[in-house]
Protein backbone atom coordinates (compact mmCIF):
# COMPACT_ATOMS: atom_id res chain seq x y z
CA UNK A 1 0.00 0.00 0.00
CA UNK A 2 2.80 2.42 1.19
CA UNK A 3 4.72 1.27 -2.09
CA UNK A 4 1.96 2.25 -4.39
CA UNK A 5 1.34 5.69 -2.56
CA UNK A 6 5.45 6.35 -3.16
CA UNK A 7 4.59 5.52 -6.72
CA UNK A 8 1.75 7.78 -7.82
CA UNK A 9 3.84 10.77 -5.48
CA UNK A 10 6.70 9.96 -7.92
CA UNK A 11 4.61 9.84 -10.66
CA UNK A 12 2.61 12.90 -9.89
CA UNK A 13 6.37 14.82 -8.98
CA UNK A 14 7.54 13.82 -12.24
CA UNK A 15 4.97 14.67 -14.78
CA UNK A 16 5.00 18.41 -12.63
CA UNK A 17 8.52 18.52 -13.54
CA UNK A 18 8.07 17.54 -16.88
CA UNK A 19 5.34 19.75 -17.61
CA UNK A 20 7.54 22.85 -15.66
CA UNK A 21 10.42 21.68 -17.95
CA UNK A 22 8.31 22.49 -21.23
CA UNK A 23 7.06 25.80 -19.89
CA UNK A 24 10.57 26.87 -19.72
CA UNK A 25 11.41 25.63 -23.00
CA UNK A 26 8.65 27.24 -24.20
CA UNK A 27 9.63 30.87 -22.60
CA UNK A 28 13.01 30.18 -23.68
CA UNK A 29 12.25 29.56 -26.88
CA UNK A 30 10.26 33.14 -27.22
CA UNK A 31 12.98 35.14 -26.15
CA UNK A 32 15.32 33.70 -28.39
CA UNK A 33 12.92 34.21 -31.51
CA UNK A 34 12.33 37.88 -30.78
CA UNK A 35 16.19 38.22 -29.88
CA UNK A 36 16.59 37.17 -33.61
CA UNK A 37 13.57 39.12 -34.57
CA UNK A 38 14.88 42.19 -33.48
CA UNK A 39 18.79 41.74 -34.76
CA UNK A 40 16.69 41.07 -38.09
CA UNK A 41 18.14 43.96 -40.45
CA UNK A 42 15.66 42.87 -43.64
CA UNK A 43 12.93 43.73 -41.42
CA UNK A 44 10.70 47.01 -41.06
CA UNK A 45 10.09 48.52 -37.46
CA UNK A 46 6.62 47.50 -38.55
CA UNK A 47 7.20 44.04 -39.52
CA UNK A 48 9.40 43.66 -36.60
CA UNK A 49 7.03 44.35 -33.67
CA UNK A 50 4.57 42.65 -35.91
CA UNK A 51 6.59 39.64 -35.42
CA UNK A 52 6.77 39.78 -31.80
CA UNK A 53 3.30 40.19 -30.81
CA UNK A 54 3.22 36.50 -32.74
CA UNK A 55 5.36 34.84 -30.80
CA UNK A 56 4.05 35.42 -27.64
CA UNK A 57 1.01 32.84 -27.41
CA UNK A 58 3.41 30.07 -28.22
CA UNK A 59 4.97 30.40 -24.88
CA UNK A 60 1.91 30.97 -22.70
CA UNK A 61 0.41 28.08 -20.83
CA UNK A 62 -2.80 27.70 -23.17
CA UNK A 63 -1.59 28.79 -26.76
CA UNK A 64 -3.87 27.54 -28.38
CA UNK A 65 -6.58 30.41 -26.81
CA UNK A 66 -3.92 33.12 -25.94
CA UNK A 67 -3.94 36.40 -28.24
CA UNK A 68 -2.15 39.55 -27.72
CA UNK A 69 -1.25 42.73 -28.81
CA UNK A 70 1.25 45.61 -28.79
CA UNK A 71 0.09 49.34 -28.22
CA UNK A 72 2.95 51.96 -28.84
CA UNK A 73 3.13 55.59 -30.74
CA UNK A 74 -0.56 55.31 -31.44
CA UNK A 75 -0.48 52.32 -33.09
CA UNK A 76 -1.45 48.67 -32.50
CA UNK A 77 -0.12 45.27 -33.44
CA UNK A 78 -1.97 42.27 -32.70
CA UNK A 79 -2.52 38.22 -33.45
CA UNK A 80 -4.93 37.53 -36.37
CA UNK A 81 -7.35 35.68 -33.25
CA UNK A 82 -7.24 38.81 -30.98
CA UNK A 83 -10.16 39.52 -29.01
CA UNK A 84 -10.34 41.43 -25.20
CA UNK A 85 -11.65 39.60 -22.69
CA UNK A 86 -11.70 39.50 -18.87
CA UNK A 87 -8.95 37.10 -18.89
CA UNK A 88 -5.81 39.82 -18.97
CA UNK A 89 -2.00 40.08 -18.38
CA UNK A 90 -0.51 43.18 -19.03
CA UNK A 91 2.78 45.49 -19.25
CA UNK A 92 3.36 48.81 -19.54
CA UNK A 93 5.90 50.08 -22.21
CA UNK A 94 8.76 52.22 -20.71
CA UNK A 95 10.60 53.94 -23.30
CA UNK A 96 13.13 56.70 -22.41
CA UNK A 97 12.06 56.78 -18.61
CA UNK A 98 8.12 56.92 -19.80
CA UNK A 99 5.24 54.69 -20.15
CA UNK A 100 4.63 54.50 -24.05
CA UNK A 101 2.64 52.05 -24.73
CA UNK A 102 2.03 48.53 -23.54
CA UNK A 103 1.86 45.46 -24.30
CA UNK A 104 -1.25 42.51 -23.43
CA UNK A 105 -2.03 39.00 -23.39
CA UNK A 106 -5.44 37.99 -23.26
CA UNK A 107 -7.12 33.97 -22.32
CA UNK A 108 -10.04 33.79 -24.83
CA UNK A 109 -12.07 31.27 -22.24
CA UNK A 110 -11.71 30.82 -18.73
CA UNK A 111 -9.06 28.58 -17.06
CA UNK A 112 -8.28 27.47 -13.83
CA UNK A 113 -6.90 30.16 -11.19
CA UNK A 114 -3.15 30.19 -10.93
CA UNK A 115 -0.85 32.82 -9.23
CA UNK A 116 -2.46 35.45 -11.13
CA UNK A 117 -5.95 34.89 -12.37
CA UNK A 118 -5.31 32.37 -14.79
CA UNK A 119 -1.89 33.38 -15.43
CA UNK A 120 1.61 31.60 -14.14
CA UNK A 121 4.03 33.96 -12.13
CA UNK A 122 6.54 33.06 -14.78
CA UNK A 123 4.24 34.30 -17.46
CA UNK A 124 4.43 37.68 -15.46
CA UNK A 125 8.22 38.00 -15.87
CA UNK A 126 7.74 36.79 -19.52
CA UNK A 127 5.66 39.39 -20.64
CA UNK A 128 7.27 41.75 -18.64
CA UNK A 129 10.90 40.90 -19.69
CA UNK A 130 9.35 40.96 -23.52
CA UNK A 131 7.77 44.25 -22.63
CA UNK A 132 11.24 45.77 -21.49
CA UNK A 133 12.66 44.22 -24.35
CA UNK A 134 9.74 46.46 -26.73
CA UNK A 135 11.39 49.19 -25.02
CA UNK A 136 14.98 49.04 -25.95
CA UNK A 137 14.22 48.62 -29.38
CA UNK A 138 11.82 51.02 -29.78
CA UNK A 139 14.80 53.59 -27.73
CA UNK A 140 17.29 52.07 -30.45
CA UNK A 141 15.08 52.59 -33.16
CA UNK A 142 14.36 56.40 -32.53
CA UNK A 143 17.89 56.39 -32.07
CA UNK A 144 19.11 55.76 -35.24
CA UNK A 145 16.50 57.57 -36.99
CA UNK A 146 18.12 60.55 -35.35
CA UNK A 147 21.71 59.46 -35.92
CA UNK A 148 20.02 59.36 -39.64
CA UNK A 149 18.76 62.24 -39.55
CA UNK A 150 21.99 64.01 -38.23
CA UNK A 151 24.30 62.67 -41.10
CA UNK A 152 21.69 64.30 -42.94
CA UNK A 153 21.74 67.52 -41.55
CA UNK A 154 25.24 67.14 -41.45
CA UNK A 155 25.41 66.50 -45.71
CA UNK A 156 23.60 69.47 -46.44
CA UNK A 157 25.79 71.71 -44.08
CA UNK A 158 29.20 70.32 -45.96
CA UNK A 159 27.11 71.26 -49.15
CA UNK A 160 26.79 74.86 -47.93
CA UNK A 161 30.03 75.44 -46.74
CA UNK A 162 31.48 74.26 -50.04
CA UNK A 163 29.35 76.62 -51.83
CA UNK A 164 30.41 79.05 -49.30
CA UNK A 165 33.76 78.67 -49.92
CA UNK A 166 33.88 78.80 -53.18
CA UNK A 167 32.25 82.29 -53.03
CA UNK A 168 35.18 83.17 -50.77
CA UNK A 169 37.34 82.25 -53.64
CA UNK A 170 35.48 84.35 -55.66
CA UNK A 171 35.65 87.24 -53.64
CA UNK A 172 39.48 86.67 -53.09
CA UNK A 173 39.81 87.98 -56.38
CA UNK A 174 38.02 90.87 -55.50
CA UNK A 175 40.36 91.89 -52.88
CA UNK A 176 43.44 91.21 -55.34
CA UNK A 177 41.96 93.95 -58.15
CA UNK A 178 40.86 96.43 -55.52
CA UNK A 179 44.37 95.99 -53.91
CA UNK A 180 45.77 96.46 -57.61
CA UNK A 181 43.64 99.50 -58.27
CA UNK A 182 45.24 101.22 -55.17
CA UNK A 183 48.56 100.41 -54.88
CA UNK A 184 49.63 98.98 -58.42
CA UNK A 185 47.45 101.14 -61.47
CA UNK A 186 49.73 100.03 -64.15
CA UNK A 187 50.22 96.27 -63.10
CA UNK A 188 46.45 95.67 -63.40
CA UNK A 189 46.52 97.25 -66.82
CA UNK A 190 48.48 95.17 -68.38
CA UNK A 191 46.78 92.43 -66.80
CA UNK A 192 43.63 94.11 -68.32
CA UNK A 193 44.76 94.23 -72.03
CA UNK A 194 46.05 90.64 -71.71
CA UNK A 195 42.60 89.34 -70.61
CA UNK A 196 40.64 91.74 -73.12
CA UNK A 197 43.26 90.34 -75.73
CA UNK A 198 42.66 86.69 -74.58
CA UNK A 199 38.66 86.94 -74.61
CA UNK A 200 39.15 88.74 -78.31
CA UNK A 201 40.72 85.35 -79.28
CA UNK A 202 38.71 83.23 -77.37
CA UNK A 203 35.97 84.55 -79.20
CA UNK A 204 36.99 84.37 -82.57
Amino acid sequence: MVENIDKKILESTSHYAINELKERVKELNCLYGLTNVVKDKNLSYNEILQKIVELIPPAWRYPEITCARIKIDSKEYKTKNFNETQWSQISNIIVDDKESGVLEVYYLEEKPQADEGPFLIDERRLIDAIADLIGKFVVDTHLKEELELSKKKSSKYQKALSVEVEKEKKYDWEVIIDLLIKTDPRTLLRLTRKMVYYLYRYEN
